[in-house]
């Protein structure tokens, strides 16, 4: 007896996790090591790298990504902020050159 598989039934197999080479180590390390990260991101990645290479490299990419983000989202925050602030003066010397003597009284 031949079953037919249904439709859009897959199979699913299971990829062994493999640890990591020397190679593979050395690899991680420089990656991780070219950004400042804190140690215990470092021994993390080493310590699943013991038991899953392929996964070691996704929590060093996935980790790098998120400081990636993060340091953008400073950039852009800073920016505006510089921004606000050049804003703010342009306007305060606006207001200054309309009523100086406003400001000639408080200094």
């Amino acid at each position: 007896m031949n079953r037919k598989k249904p439709k859009g039934a897959e199979i699913n197999f299971k990829q062994k996790a493999l640890p990591a080479s020397d190679r593979d180590l050395v690899i991680l390390a420089e990656k991780l090591t070219e950004f400042e990260v804190p140690l215990n991101v470092l021994l993390q990645a080493m310590s699943i790298a013991a038991y899953d290479g392929t996964a070691a490299f996704r929590y060093a990419d996935h980790y790098l990504n998120h400081l990636n983000n993060k340091n953008e989202l400073e950039s852009l925050f800073l920016l505006q902020s510089n921004t606000d602030l050049e804003n703010s003066l342009s306007l305060t010397k606006k207001i200054s050159n309309l009523v100086p003597e406003i400001f000639s009284e408080q200094i």
